[in-house]
């Protein structure tokens, strides 16, 4: 997987000028040609589909909006600024990024060949969106250095949910629930070096932790080690027979399985609560 860092001047400035931030430099450029050129001003407000869609491509039909603010100081101001984010953000991901796709690759047991964008905006503006059917997803939100590798597996894990978003709707919170071990609570935990298996949405608690004994084979945990993961990662189940075959599977196989066999595993009462053991 690949995850661009880029800034896009059209973009910036759609965002600068058209989404309510608290930049106060650019209260008076603003009020100024609101005054006199009220109506581009709102013809700029439609155009960001087409800035996004296009991005790299996109040429806008009527420029005098965005030639006017660009050779602005203030403008040059925020640019500048704008490319120190990114460039802090890209550094905080060169810390985590070969352990990420170390690990990620070694729990999808498969490379996982795409690519994604950040585009940055100046993180005054306090957003972030994705546009996932666009690979793009737009920054720009001031994030401390202890929530930086929180951002990141957040957005591994919506790519994924993306990437593995074509099942049936009754096969959704199956797949969600592997999602969440996967990236969540193992890819997490491996990379933060502290445990992350309390971390998930509460609707999909009670299936994940069904699926939690055959995750910890599809990964390869040896049988004997099932009692310190179990003590660990604070979920608990009964003795079930062991699979050596979900270890070869990859992750799409390892949904199939889990899905072919949803009777058996979520109808089974196998797990428990930790004081139920005491």
């Amino acid at each position: 997987m690949r995850l661009n860092f880029i800034t896009n001047k059209y973009l910036l400035m759609w965002y600068l000028l058209c989404r309510e931030n608290n930049i106060s430099k650019l209260d008076n450029f603003k009020t100024n040609f609101l005054s006199h050129y009220r109506k581009d001003y709102f013809l700029l407000i439609k155009e960001k589909d087409n800035i996004i869609s296009l991005l790299k491509d996109y040429i806008p039909d009527d420029d005098f909006i965005f030639n006017s603010f660009y050779n602005t100081e203030e403008y040059k101001k925020l640019e500048k600024e704008t490319n120190k984010y990114r460039i802090t953000m890209l550094e905080y991901y060169d810390n985590y990024q070969k352990s990420l796709k170390k690990e990620l690759t070694k729990l999808l047991k498969y490379d996982l060949n795409i690519n994604y964008s950040f585009c940055f905006v100046h993180e005054d503006i306090n957003i972030i969106e994705f546009y996932l059917k666009n690979k793009l997803i737009i920054l720009g939100k001031k994030l401390k250095e202890n929530e930086v590798l929180g951002f990141y597996i957040f957005t591994i894990y919506k790519i994924l949910a993306n990437e593995y978003k074509d099942y049936k709707p009754n096969e959704k919170d199956i797949v969600d629930a592997i999602l969440e071990l996967v990236i969540y609570n193992e890819l997490y935990t491996r990379i933060s070096g502290k445990n992350r298996y309390n971390t998930g949405k509460e609707n999909i608690k009670t299936i994940k932790d069904k699926i939690y004994p055959y995750f910890l084979m599809y990964m390869g945990v040896n049988a004997l080690e099932f009692d310190s993961r179990m003590s660990n990662d604070g979920i608990y189940f009964d003795d079930i027979k062991y699979d050596n075959n979900l270890k070869l599977m990859d992750l799409y196989s390892f949904i199939s399985f889990i899905i072919k066999n949803k009777h058996k595993v979520l109808e089974t009462n196998n797990t428990f609560k930790k004081e139920e053991i005491l």
